[in-house]
């Protein structure tokens, strides 16, 4: 059943459009507040995201963008996990998380992404994030090993190495409603393969990757989510903007899929025929 669009002058668009404007100034403010509390946000904050989320999602109704058919009721939650610990080579991961937001906000149904980012991440932090959070999309950036690890930290920031085995556990154990792994390190894919046992599509990694190539397809992959795009068409988009920024890294992406599941048919956010 296709919905009626509500009408609006001229002179409420504006004001709504003012509104719209003013409320994702606030968000952005508390979303950084929320990240320098990592995985111990304030319920206040949480509360006060989620408010706001919410009449961003009515003025979007207002202004006459549809809420996407079969969306998840709440926003999509992606936690980002990133660590760079001492003695290894330094990161862009700053640069990732504010390119993502950055992205994510220039999409069409961006009030349906939430992007929750935990630096410094311990490996407990895992267990904690996945518990807290119950994202629909986890996200690691940092350093991988050729040996198949992704590499986190202990709490006196030294290197604290990850096996595919122990991811496994992790999700096969914290399930829950997560559609989407990506493992973006070097290395990765050995981790991407185990997991895509369990999780329905999983991202990783074939080799060495330069930092730029990581930042550019992380970005371009949200906004093409954000967009209502399926998961194969997001990771398909990455790559191109990898290449568009004359970087021939493409083929290290690799894209797994668990038995029986079409990365083409996923849509974490569907847009309805109204909405197109």
């Amino acid at each position: 059943m296709r919905r009626e669009k509500l009408r609006v002058n001229a002179e409420q668009r504006r004001h709504l459009e003012q509104l719209r404007l003013t409320h994702e100034r606030h968000l952005r403010v508390l979303e950084l507040q929320a990240a320098k509390f990592q995985l111990n946000v304030p319920a206040y904050i949480v509360l006060e995201i989620e408010d706001i989320r919410n009449k961003l999602a009515e003025i979007d109704t207002q202004l006459g963008a549809s809420t996407p058919e079969g969306a998840f009721a709440t926003a999509i939650k992606i936690v980002l996990l990133a660590s760079n610990p001492a003695g290894t080579p330094p990161l862009a991961l700053d640069e990732e998380i504010r390119a993502i937001s950055a992205k994510i906000r220039s999409a069409e149904y961006r009030t349906l992404l939430s992007l929750v980012p935990c630096l410094a991440a311990r490996p407990d932090d895992l267990l904690q994030a996945l518990n807290q959070h119950r994202p629909q999309i986890v996200h690691f950036s940092g350093h991988g090993s050729a040996a198949g690890e992704i590499i986190l930290m202990d709490d006196n920031r030294q290197p604290r190495p990850v096996s595919a085995t122990a991811l496994r556990a992790l999700f096969t154990t914290l399930r829950d409603q997560i559609r989407v792994v990506v493992l973006n390190a070097c290395y990765s894919e050995i981790q991407a393969q185990a997991i895509a046992e369990i999780i329905d599509c999983v991202i990783g990694i074939s080799g060495p990757l330069a930092d730029q190539a990581s930042v550019t397809w992380s970005a371009a992959f949200y906004r093409a989510l954000a967009f209502g795009r399926s998961v194969q068409e997001a990771f398909d988009q990455g790559r191109v903007a990898v290449l568009l920024e004359g970087n021939h890294e493409t083929d290290s992406f690799n894209l797994l899929a668990r038995a029986g599941v079409d990365p083409a048919s996923i849509f974490l956010i569907r847009a309805s025929d109204s909405a197109r």
